[in-house]
C-alpha cells in the first residue's frame, strides 16, 4: 500500500499576521522570532535549541513588540489527497470513496502564549473534517522559575498536560514526532505500545521537571484516566481503558549544543494498569485489569546552519511488557 499525502492547506494562520505561515505564529509574535528560530525547518513540531528552552521555560519568553506581540490565537489548517495502489473496497469514511480522496484533515485552533513572567501555556483544539467532530487536543500549561545552583541555572517547573509525552522537549517522541501528518483516510497500522498514544488526549497528569544548563533533563508525574462526562465533553475516549490507579511517567535526557549543531540521547518509562474498556466512555474491572510497563531510550541529532539548509535525524526504540489479565492472557513485545 502506497499512501500519497499532499500538504494542500498545511499553513498556520496569524489571527493578527497572515504573513507568518508556520509554526504556532502567537509564539513568533511574542518572541519577535522567525519560527525557524524555535523550529527546524520552520513549521515543526521538531524543536531547535532554542525551542526546547522556549518550551521549558512555560512559553513566556517576550521580544515582539505592538499589541499583536499579546495576542495569543492562532489557526491551522491542513488538508491532503489519498490515494492507494489498490481501492479500499468500501468508501474510506462517511462522505468519501473508497480511493482518491480530497479532504480536510482537520482545522485546529491554538491558544498559545504567556500568561505572566512564570506562567505559559499551549492549548490545540481541533475539529475534524473527517468526522465531522470537535476534540481538546495537545494542551500544555506550565508554572516555571529559574534558579541559581553555583554559576548555573536550574530551571524547575510544573506542568499540566492531557498524556505522556505531550510535555516533552525532545520530539522524536509520541505526542509530537514522526509521522508529523498522516492521512485520516488511508489504511495504516493501529498496533503501537501503550506510551505511544493510549493515554494521549483521555487523561490528565501533573509533572515536576528540572532542566539544569540547558543540558540535562529531568521530569516525573502521574497520569489518570479522564471520567465519561469530561471524555464526552472534550471528545476523547477511553481507547485501551481507564487507569485504575495513578501512571507514574518519567523522562530524562542529555543533550550538547555546539557549532550550529545539536545532539541528545535519552530515555522514557511508563507504567499502567488499565481496566478494559467495553465503550468509548466505560470501563470495567470485572474480568480483570492489563498491565503495561513501557521502557523506551531515543535520541537525535540536528544540523542547524545559518537556517538555509538543515538536516536532522530521530529514533526512539520502545520495548512493552504487557500482563493482559483481563484476556486472560500475557506476553511482552
Amino acid at each position: 500500500m502506497r499512501n500519497i499525502l499532499f500538504a494542500l492547506s498545511a499553513v498556520a494562520l496569524g489571527l493578527t499576521a497572515p504573513g507568518l505561515a508556520r509554526a504556532v505564529p502567537s509564539f513568533a509574535l511574542q518572541t519577535g522570532q522567525p519560527c525557524a528560530t524555535c523550529h527546524v525547518g520552520g513549521f515543526g513540531p521538531q524543536l531547535t535549541a532554542f525551542g526546547r528552552s522556549f518550551k521549558l521555560g512555560g512559553y513566556t519568553q517576550q521580544g515582539g513588540e505592538g499589541w499583536q506581540a499579546a495576542m495569543p490565537v492562532s489557526v491551522m489548517l491542513l488538508g491532503s489527497y489519498s490515494n492507494n495502489d489498490k481501492g479500499q473496497g468500501a468508501p474510506a469514511s462517511e462522505h468519501y470513496v473508497a480511493n482518491g480522496n480530497f479532504a480536510m484533515d482537520q482545522v485546529s485552533v491554538f491558544l498559545a502564549g504567556r500568561v505572566s513572567e512564570h506562567v505559559g501555556g499551549f492549548v490545540q483544539g481541533t475539529f475534524s473534517g473527517i468526522r465531522s467532530s470537535f476534540k481538546l487536543d495537545n494542551t500544555d500549561l506550565r508554572v516555571t522559575t529559574p534558579l541559581t545552583v553555583g554559576d548555573t541555572e536550574l530551571r524547575v517547573g510544573l506542568d499540566l498536560n492531557n498524556g505522556p509525552t505531550v510535555s516533552d522537549p525532545y520530539h522524536s517522541s509520541y505526542a509530537w514526532g514522526y509521522p508529523f501528518v498522516v492521512s485520516a483516510l488511508a489504511p495504516a497500522p493501529a498496533a503501537q505500545p501503550l506510551l505511544a498514544g493510549g493515554l494521549i488526549g483521555n487523561s490528565y497528569g501533573a509533572t515536576i521537571y528540572g532542566y539544569y544548563d540547558r543540558s540535562l533533563f529531568v521530569e516525573a508525574g502521574l497520569y489518570n484516566t479522564a471520567g465519561p462526562s469530561l471524555l464526552s465533553g472534550t471528545g476523547n475516549a477511553y481507547g485501551p481503558g481507564s487507569t485504575a490507579t495513578p501512571s507514574p511517567y518519567a523522562r530524562a535526557a542529555y543533550e550538547w549544543n555546539w557549532n550550529e549543531q545539536s545532539a541528545y540521547v535519552g530515555a522514557l518509562f511508563l507504567q499502567s494498569n488499565l481496566n478494559p474498556s467495553n465503550g468509548a466512555f466505560h470501563a470495567a474491572d470485572r474480568a480483570g485489569r492489563n498491565s503495561y510497563t513501557d521502557f523506551a531510550v531515543d535520541g537525535g541529532w540536528q544540523y542547524l546552519g545559518d537556517g538555509t539548509n538543515t538536516l536532522s535525524g530521530l529514533w526512539i526504540y520502545n520495548h512493552e511488557e504487557q500482563a493482559l489479565d483481563a484476556a486472560f492472557a500475557s506476553g511482552a513485545s
